[in-house]
């Protein structure tokens, strides 16, 4: 995959890296992106020049030829960002040129690249958005028809299409939780930047914004929890049905033979599994991350409220208090300048007193006398097994490791590459490393009982892979022999 990947070529990003004419092929990709939103894929070249002309001659500033736009096409072409053919039937007249008669379209990578910059550039003030939970929805009936599916595979009541059709199921459903998580840690971030510095929200629509983060925690996470459970019971029945592993091994080779891309079903449906298993807690995590960030964002509006409420009953009450100064008799500017200054005191500070009068300051916090009970230390307890039960303790896990290598790394011979072990999940592993770590650390007396022996790889570029569905793991390529 990773392979994959290196191989690929970006020549379609080299547009934006174009100073001089970025604008213009923007503009370009800009018009034939909208014409793909209209349905409208393919468009004559003559044509799509008579729609940007004016468009780019205003963002530059100057005449835009239709020998400038030709070379540009050129371009694009080139990079990939535009495919083009030719269409032999469109003559007009003598004078046609195959230039008229060609075909433009964005390519699909492009076009992608376009709805993501597009996607940038607009504001991101929708808090309470319900897509992920239209994701997650759109996960349900998806499963509907996949166990469908499986249950007419069962019956042996399938055909090619149906195969393509689960393929196409799996890999969607993989598809919609990552954008799931994606709409999650977006949600995350839109509400930590509440009254931040280039915040995009206005201080006049706070209330409503307060109302909306309160319905939505209400409502929205509370719908996403119960969805949760009842769909993580449906994909344990699924996983537990009868035909379930020979279903997917038959969408496998069904993907392969008709050349789609090679995705490891098996893998995908595990780490769907995974996501809503309330126990690896994946999509917990989000969940609680989104709620704490919900609470502390309705908690600093609350308080700017509460701040800029107060800030402006004290201009008022400042405004009118010098208003009534500018026809008091000047024996009484004292008292009037005692109480000009107490509405800035009272939203404050909760203390009963005057300016005159002043209330008692308030006093520190008591500590802990001498008198309070301290508990005294207490000594390790002793162990509750004796000497004798704890080694027949330790006889019994090294025989269940030496029936755990017998059966899963030697499978019946008498010796094995770690690498040819067949290993479900993450307790293999970790059976596998106690006992090299018996093997190799500790003492002989512990090691003795310990049927199987360990040799090193010859090179350290000799390693093991283990891609099972809750981990990944690469460990030297140990030869696994049993002792004679």
């Amino acid at each position: 995959m990773l392979n994959d990947l290196l191989n690929c070529k970006f020549d379609f990003f080299r547009f934006l890296n174009s100073s001089e004419r970025q604008k213009i092929y923007l503009a370009i990709l800009f018009f034939l992106y909208e014409e793909r939103l209209a349905h409208q894929i393919e468009i004559f070249h003559d044509d799509l020049y008579l729609k940007v002309a004016a468009e780019i001659e205003s963002l530059i500033g100057q005449n835009y030829h239709e020998e400038f736009f030709r070379q540009d096409i050129e371009q694009l072409v080139e990079w990939g960002n535009i495919v083009r053919k030719l269409k032999g039937r469109r003559v007009r007249s003598l004078s046609d040129n195959s230039l008229r008669r060609n075909i433009l379209k964005i390519s699909e990578e492009t076009f992608q690249l376009v709805r993501y910059l597009l996607q940038q550039s607009r504001p991101g003030n929708r808090i309470a958005a319900n897509r992920g939970f239209f994701l997650l929805q759109d996960l349900n009936s998806m499963l509907d028809e996949l166990e469908g599916h499986l249950e007419s595979f069962f019956d042996r009541k399938h055909d090619n299409s149906l195969l393509q059709r689960s393929n196409h199921l799996i890999v969607e459903m993989d598809s919609k939780i990552d954008d799931a998580v994606a709409e999650l840690t977006r949600l995350a971030d839109h509400l930590h930047s509440f009254l931040e510095v280039g915040s995009a929200f206005q201080s006049e629509t706070y209330e409503q914004i307060i109302a909306q983060l309160q319905s939505y925690n209400q409502e929205w996470l509370a719908k996403l929890n119960s969805f949760a459970g009842r769909f993580f019971s449906r994909l344990l029945a699924l996983e537990k049905h009868l035909c379930f592993d020979e279903f997917i091994s038959a969408v496998s080779l069904c993907a392969k033979r008709d050349g789609l891309i090679d995705h490891d079903l098996a893998t995908k449906i595990g780490l769907i599994v995974a996501f809503f298993n309330p126990a690896s807690g994946r999509l917990d995590f989000y969940c609680r991350r989104v709620n704490d960030e919900l609470h502390f964002a309705i908690r600093r509006i609350s308080n700017y409220i509460r701040l800029r409420d107060d800030r402006t009953i004290r201009i008022q009450q400042l405004r009118q208090r010098l208003g009534e100064m500018n026809t008091a008799p000047a024996e009484t500017c004292s008292d009037w300048l005692n109480n000009l200054f107490s509405p800035t005191i009272v939203p404050l500070l909760a203390a009963e007193g005057t300016p005159d009068a002043k209330s008692q300051a308030p006093q520190p916090r008591r500590s802990a006398g001498k008198t309070a009970n301290v508990r005294s230390a207490q000594a390790l307890s002793p162990k509750k097994l004796s000497i004798e039960a704890s080694r027949d303790l330790e006889k019994h896990k090294i025989e269940m490791l030496n029936d755990f290598f017998f059966s899963r790394v030697l499978n019946g011979k008498d010796e094995n590459q770690v690498g040819n072990a067949s290993f479900t999940d993450i307790d293999d592993l970790k059976n596998y490393l106690q006992g090299l770590k018996l093997a190799k650390i500790k003492s002989r007396k512990a090691s003795a009982n310990l049927r199987v022996d360990f040799l090193n790889p010859q090179t350290r570029e000799n390693t093991a892979h283990f891609n099972l569905p809750d981990c990944e793991f690469n460990c030297p390529d140990h030869l696994i022999r049993k002792k004679e």
